[in-house]
Formats: C-alpha cells, sequence, structure tokens
C-alpha cells in the first residue's frame, strides 16, 4: 500500500533501479528514542526517463535525472519512505582510503545494507555485473 502511494506521486514516466530495505533494528536505546524502525525504498539510478533510455547516458546525467524524478515522499508526517540513495563523490587523483571505505562499509552495516557501490561518474549502465563502470563491496 505504501509502495503505491509512492508510485502515485511520482511526476514523470520513469523506470528507477532502487532497493526496498526492511525495518533496521536500532542499535542503540537513544537511536530507537528518535525513530522507528521502519522500511524505506532507495533509489540508486534513473534508467528511463519521459520516453528516453538513459542507460548509454553517464552516471552524473542519470543522477541529474534522479534528482528530478525522486522527491522525498513521505507517509504520516514521518521520516520519508521514498528517496535518493546517499552518496560521496571521490576524485581519480584523490580515489578513497582503505580505511575511509571500511569507514563507508561499517556505517552501511548499521543502516542494514549489504555494502557499498563504486561507480565512474562517466560510466554508463551496466545490468547484473561487475564492470570497469562500476564495482560492488559487500560486508566481509
Amino acid at each position: 500500500k505504501a509502495l503505491l502511494s509512492v508510485a502515485r506521486s511520482l511526476q514523470n514516466d520513469c523506470i528507477i533501479d532502487a532497493v526496498l530495505q526492511g525495518p533496521v533494528q536500532p542499535v542503540s536505546k537513544k537511536a530507537s528514542n528518535r525513530a522507528a524502525a521502519k522500511e524505506i525504498l532507495w533509489a540508486f539510478d534513473c534508467l528511463y526517463l519521459n520516453g528516453k533510455p538513459l542507460t548509454r547516458r553517464s552516471l552524473r546525467q542519470r543522477r541529474q535525472a534522479l534528482a528530478e524524478v525522486v522527491k522525498p515522499h513521505t507517509l504520516f508526517q514521518a521520516a520519508p519512505l521514498f528517496q535518493a540513495a546517499p552518496y560521496e563523490q571521490f576524485e581519480a587523483e584523490a580515489p578513497p582510503t582503505v580505511e575511509l571505505l571500511a569507514e563507508l562499509l561499517k556505517e552501511a552495516a548499521i543502516t542494514g545494507s549489504g555494502g557499498i557501490m563504486l561507480k565512474r561518474l562517466e560510466g554508463e549502465y551496466e545490468a547484473g555485473t561487475s564492470s570497469e563502470a562500476w564495482v560492488a563491496v559487500t560486508q566481509p
């Protein structure tokens, strides 16, 4: 029912790459006091928008399309149910260190994610397998 509400809120004809994350158990009493565990739909990519396939466009361009499509959707004035997934941007001349990647993986685990994705901003969309354009880094 909640996802149907999110779908109806979209203002564009689009196909998005997203994942539904189930309720995350709070890691502390303090966290549990701030917000109840809930499901959230994280949008990662926009593959089609208003009659145009975007799979051969760069991640940079697809992120712009995603920002156009995904507006935080709230049910009952609670935390957003539907939003763009958080991301960090690094330059090729200053890639993330092993320590930073370990910290990002730790953060992902706390929020209930299985890992992180590293993608080239100028890379095209490639479904189903790691490539030069993207690689998944999962929890050990």
